[in-house]
């Protein structure tokens, strides 16, 4: 619960999408994760209490032209990746730096119902899952302009079904008012990065980082109803500096110390509008729990470094 679900260090699984947690990003997308035990660094965000996975996309400068992964097993679930990136051309002129775009598509259905133990309740939802994210990419010299945006529309739907029913003792099929559950999901996300390098051999840098979310889901369990609706907004501005004392010689061997200097000002907004309407009450009359969450935060990470064998972190 208390590890933070980041994808390139911006908010990703989190309030209304913990519940699926890393089945919204598609592994044929990933181009590494990270994974950091115990307090993080401070820079992501105060929510790594226990840890932090990172999740790392293709890049499009670096990924495949064109990449198609299809998938299908014996209970006829059905998958399906393509993945992309290009370079964009551009006047061949230094100054202009470079350009790139990629196109991430995942698609997957599993509509074949399982009841194994013919109980009347499958096994496994059904589901169908459509995730599409378009990323571009620019740098020049001394300037990098990334922009991601991603739409998923996922649905599950389980429970008692009538094409799935219990058989009755007379050998008569009977289905009155199933218990169905119904998930359906949509959601749309996105960051756009700004990095400028004041001094490239000192590592003198500014970072600016701004995300958002919609998150939309209408469920249904029985004849009880949850929907609920999370509109996220983050943004986060870093300053680095890194320099090195002088090399000093210690037993015919060369050690020096590092340092790096984090520092920068952040926000996270969150607001929520759910309503429950349970059996107990009234449809008329749902349960309200709208609420709303602004966290505004000021940091700074110091790190010491000597060689590979000792690191501290304030």
């Amino acid at each position: 619960t208390y590890v933070q679900l980041i994808q390139e260090t911006t908010p990703a699984v989190r309030g209304l999408a913990q519940s699926f947690g890393l089945e919204y990003i598609p592994g044929s997308w990933m181009d590494a994760v990270q994974i950091s035990k115990g307090t993080s660094s401070v820079i992501n965000g105060y929510e790594a209490i226990t840890g932090q996975i990172n999740i790392e996309y293709l890049k499009p400068h670096t990924q495949s032209p064109i990449a198609v992964n299809l998938m299908l097993n014996k209970e006829l679930h059905a998958e399906a990746n393509i993945t992309g990136g290009w370079m964009i051309p551009l006047p061949n002129d230094p100054m202009l730096g470079s350009m790139a775009t990629s196109v991430l598509a995942h698609y997957q259905e599993g509509a074949f119902p399982m009841d194994d133990n013919h109980d009347g309740v499958l096994d496994m939802p059904l589901n169908r899952n459509l995730n599409i994210l378009n990323r571009w990419r620019y740098k020049n010299d001394n300037y990098t302009f990334m922009f991601l945006v991603r739409g998923l529309h996922d649905e599950r739907h389980g429970g008692q079904r009538p094409t799935h029913h219990s058989k009755m003792a007379n050998d008569q099929w009977q289905m009155t008012d199933p218990y169905l559950i119904d998930l359906r999901t949509d959601r749309i996300d996105g960051f756009m990065k700004n990095g400028i390098v004041f001094d490239e051999e000192s590592g003198m840098s500014l970072g600016i980082i701004a995300a958002g979310s919609y998150h939309d889901q209408d469920n249904r369990y029985g004849q009880t109803t949850w929907r609920a609706s999370q509109a996220n907004a983050y943004l986060n501005a870093i300053f680095q500096n890194t320099w090195t004392d002088d090399a000093s010689t210690t037993h015919g061997r060369s050690s020096e110390l590092s340092h790096k200097l984090s520092a920068g000002v952040s926000i996270n907004y969150d607001q929520y509008w759910e309503t429950l309407s349970p059996l107990t009450l009234s449809p008329s009359h749902p349960l309200t729990l709208d609420r709303r969450e602004l966290t505004p935060g000021i940091f700074a990470e110091y790190t010491l470094t000597h060689g590979d064998k000792l690191s501290l972190t304030a």
